[in-house]
């Protein structure tokens, strides 16, 4: 690992990112009602007021994809991260040893 990411990794505080990949997994986004836009604001709510430029794509239903930009030092290096909100529906819940969305953390580890 170079000397700049071991310094980046050393800046992580391991519990906030549980903290936040927990909440991600409690809210409930299946398909086919989806419902990303449950998940849009909570990752909203996790910068500072007007820190990103932000544009939701409102698909109606509570569905939406959501593309924000967060200002960088360079305008020559880029970052692009895509990803899916939404989830397949649960097969089997009840044979499930954990809820699936109950983000138990014995399982994150």
């Amino acid at each position: 690992m170079s000397t700049k990411m071991h310094f980046l990794a050393e800046q992580v505080n391991t519990n906030e990112v549980l903290a936040i990949l927990r909440q991600m997994i409690r809210i409930r986004t299946l398909l086919p009602r989806g419902d990303e836009l449950d998940m849009i604001k909570y990752i909203l709510s996790l910068f500072p007021e007007n820190s990103l430029k932000v544009k939701i794509i409102e698909h109606g239903s509570n569905r939406a994809s959501l593309v924000a930009t967060l200002p960088g030092l360079s305008n020559k290096e880029k970052i692009a991260m895509v990803g899916h909100m939404d989830t397949f529906s649960i097969i089997g819940e009840d044979e499930w040893l954990h809820p699936p969305f109950a983000a138990d953390r014995s399982r994150l580890l």
